[in-house]
């Protein structure tokens, strides 16, 4: 509840990163989603835009760039 924002990382299809995200939604809160290139999202949040990856390595520049441009 305290967070500015939060990071969802949906690559394995986890019920509970989608809970969290939900539930971050709910209170209002800033969400950026990350997933692996090939990977399909669940159809609720599909049309989000979302920090497409294809090694690991790629997302910490991609995710600082993220909050820089998105979060205050």
């Amino acid at each position: 509840r305290d967070s500015k924002f939060v990071v969802v990382d949906l690559t394995h299809r986890n019920n509970g990163a989608y809970f969290e995200e939900g539930y971050a939604m709910g209170l209002g809160k800033p969400v950026i989603q990350l997933c692996k290139t090939g990977v399909t999202l669940h159809f609720d949040i599909a049309q989000k835009n979302t920090i497409l990856w294809e090694v690991e390595d790629d997302i910490p520049e991609k995710l600082c760039n993220r909050i820089k441009a998105t979060i205050d």
